[in-house]
């Protein structure tokens, strides 16, 4: 290729077309709480790594946490290696709003679960969820009881394979 005349210094340069290490760094912004509506002016002190290894920060009025997406330059990959609870995980129905799933149908579930042992002699764990319920059913080798976990409004997180991860 051959330049036959160079304008680019003659033009103003478009932000999304500089090179990462020569973009400004953006050290504060301005902020609308989303629960409260309260405005905070944030710096990048003022947060901390949290569900999917955002910067995250609780507003001082209502204790609301909330991801920044213009410090997201200072995300980190959450993987085996250092995977922190509660700091990575995120409680279902806070940042989703999942659906209320009620007594009855957990009770379904579970009943379901005790059904699949006993269509399936050789397993020993069943899982089933949906909206802001998990059900754990446990068999052990020995036991006399199945051991049944309920989780509602769970904690979960995304957590990266590493290298000796893949097999």
């Amino acid at each position: 290729m051959k330049v036959i005349s160079n304008n680019y210094k003659n033009q103003p340069r478009n932000p999304h077309q500089v090179p990462e290490q020569t973009k400004r760094r953006v050290e504060k912004v301005k902020i609308k709480c989303e629960n409260c509506g309260s405005i905070l002016e944030v710096s990048r002190e003022d947060t901390h790594t949290g569900y999917l290894g955002l910067p995250y920060v609780t507003c001082p009025c209502c204790n609301y946490e909330m991801d920044i997406e213009e410090f997201e330059d200072d995300a980190i990959d959450i993987c085996a290696s250092n995977v922190k609870y509660p700091t990575h995980f995120t409680v279902s129905s806070k940042e989703f709003k999942a659906i209320e799933i009620s007594n009855e149908e957990i009770n379904k579930w579970i009943q379901q679960g005790i059904e699949y042992f006993r269509e399936n002699k050789d397993e020993y764990y069943y899982f089933t969820g949906s909206g802001n319920a998990l059900v754990h059913i446990y068999r052990f080798d020995g036991d006399e009881e199945y051991y049944v976990v309920v989780s509602k409004d769970y904690e979960s997180s995304d957590v990266e394979f590493e290298e000796e991860d893949y097999a």
